[in-house]
């Protein structure tokens, strides 16, 4: 079986490249348009290959139902293709409205499909940033194409409503599905579509790459439908497309890596940095050329758009380093540092106002017996857990904290009488009642909680922890031979 789809590999790539060797050959020896009569074919004999594999992988029981979901889309992109292609070759005097239009909705449907691949689930909070970083490269890809295509067109006085209409919307799609691609290649995708998700970019980068430069060429020659060296992007592009299909449909008969763990395609963060260099260069350039004369809107608006991304993200950024050198990267509850903080906050606010803050401080009992018992994974469940119950037992604006291992910590701000206090460890107690399940094992939580009250000015940061601290062992030892954590 393997070596089927060696053979069959081999035979692809001796077909694409006989055909490129013939085209290039051709042309340089006769001229670009006597090489289209034989890239042209090998575009449409590709195009339907990967049109019959697309539909093949869309409906292969092996691959997941999102996966499947992803290569409908694409597989109606490619058969739209294939009647782009076929369109093109029609005789025409004028400009091909139909054969451009139908190019248009098969990028559409291609940009679709990528949104459906299986990508790996997001951090909380990542979302944002990811948009941004996608944002900033596809503001970069706009700017190139506004220098490239609509800045020429609109010099070009002879250009027809219809090539105008295409011309406008092929930048405004290519945006997209470069935005698309970023959000794929930064996010990562499943491990069953890795090779193919990467075989896919590299096709819809050089589809764009060949549009946008066959369209500046039809602007700047003698007449619409002149051939340059920049055909050569489209039979490599449809070439790549058709070895992502075949990827995909191998691995699903193979059932390579089907359903494991999604991973970044590639190291790609330093993609919005590139961005950035990219279209400062491309600025250089524009201002540096003599009797520069063509609007600079565009190239302004791709650069604030570029710029006003990167500001936001590293706005959020700088909010996500603040955030987690104060937050606890297990339970996501405040760290020592913010307890701190919030503590001494809390305590000043009291003085002025003239009312009491209190502190709980307690452990897990017996944690030691649980991670001895079911293993290290399980006591980070129990901590978590606890800390999701400490949580559903004070208000919101109350300061929830880990401070290591397993002590944690509860600041109570204007909290009156020392009653309150204690009935959020009632609370606690109420919430603990519910045995947390470790696989099959359902265990039993409870706590030796402390509780210290400092009236307005009374304690200090320190005073008021080591109080708590005192009242905690004070309960333990009250608590005696008491046995809080049961397994069973």
């Amino acid at each position: 079986m393997r070596g089927r789809w060696r053979w069959t590999a081999a035979a692809g790539l001796a077909v694409f490249g006989t055909g490129m060797a013939a085209g290039i050959i051709i042309g340089i020896d006769q001229n670009l348009n006597r090489a289209a009569l034989v890239l042209g074919p090998m575009i449409g004999f590709f195009a339907l290959v990967a049109t019959g594999l697309a539909w093949r992988a869309a409906t292969h029981p092996r691959l997941d139902p999102r996966t499947r979901s992803a290569w409908r889309w694409m597989a109606a992109s490619f058969t739209v293709l294939s009647v782009a292609i076929v369109l093109y070759n029609l005789p025409s005097d004028g400009y091909p409205v139909a054969a451009v239009g139908t190019k248009l909705l098969a990028t559409l449907l291609l940009l679709i499909g990528l949104t459906r691949l299986p990508m790996r689930p997001l951090a909380p909070g990542h979302g944002l940033r990811l948009l941004l970083d996608a944002g900033t490269v596809a503001a970069a890809a706009g700017l190139f194409l506004w220098h490239l295509v609509i800045n020429p067109m609109i010099a070009n006085h002879r250009s027809t409503a219809e090539f105008v209409a295409s011309a406008a919307l092929h930048p405004l799609l290519d945006v997209g599905l470069i935005f698309v691609m970023s959000l794929v290649l930064m996010r990562g995708v499943n491990s069953s579509v890795r090779h193919t998700a990467r075989l896919l970019m590299l096709a819809a980068l050089c589809w764009v790459v060949g549009e946008t430069l066959l369209t500046r060429n039809d602007l700047s020659a003698a007449h619409f439908g002149s051939i340059g060296w920049e055909f050569l992007f489209l039979p490599v592009a449809h070439f790549l497309l058709c070895a992502a299909t075949f990827e995909q449909v191998r691995v699903a008969h193979a059932g390579e890596d089907l359903g494991a763990r999604a991973r970044p395609v590639a190291p790609v963060s330093k993609m919005p940095y590139a961005a950035i260099v990219a279209v400062f260069g491309v600025l250089i350039y524009v201002a540096a050329q003599e009797g520069f004369r063509l609007p600079w809107l565009g190239l302004i608006l791709c650069t604030a758009v570029l710029t006003g991304c990167v500001v936001a993200r590293q706005a959020l950024a700088q909010r996500e380093n603040l955030r987690m050198a104060v937050t606890d990267g297990l339970t996501g509850l405040t760290n020592r540092t913010g307890l701190n903080e919030a503590l001494h906050l809390a305590l000043e606010r009291g003085a002025r106002s003239g009312k009491s803050t209190a502190v709980l401080l307690g452990d897990l009992d017996g944690f030691k017996a649980v991670n001895d018992a079911l293993g290290h994974e399980a006591g980070d469940r129990l901590l978590v857990a606890f800390g999701t119950a400490l949580r559903r037992s004070v208000l919101g604006r109350d300061v929830v904290a880990r401070l290591g291992g397993d002590e944690f910590a509860v600041v109570l701000a204007d909290v009156g009488e020392r009653d309150n206090a204690e009935a959020v460890v009632r609370r606690l107690h109420k919430e603990l009642e519910s045995p947390v399940l470790i696989g099959d094992t359902p265990v039993r939580i409870d706590s030796s909680v402390g509780v210290a009250v400092s009236g307005p000015g009374e304690m200090t940061v320190d005073q008021i922890l080591h109080r708590a601290d005192m009242e905690m062992y004070e309960v333990k030892r009250a608590r005696k031979a008491s046995v809080p954590v049961t397994l069973g």
